[in-house]
């Protein structure tokens, strides 16, 4: 894992509405992974879906769903 948090991460699930591509794909997992507190991120292009891992510590949905929506695209809990 990414930083130096020793607690728990977690994971957290959040569909993506307007992704239609490869480019889309990447375009959203940049941005999530630039948010401070995530260890990982990955989009199953197919599903409209994004997988978190993350510091609950540093981060939230809103924090997800900021960077998502700075990408174009929306984001709502999954």
């Amino acid at each position: 894992m990414v930083g130096n948090y020793e607690g728990d991460w977690q994971t957290m699930a959040v569909v993506v509405s307007g992704m239609t591509c490869s480019h889309c794909k990447k375009a959203v997992e940049e941005a999530v992974f630039g948010v401070d507190g995530i260890s990982k991120a990955s989009v199953d292009l197919d599903k409209g879906l994004l997988t978190v891992t993350y510091d609950p510590s540093k981060v939230n949905f809103t924090k997800v769903q900021d960077a998502v929506v700075r990408a174009g695209y929306e984001a709502r809990e999954g």
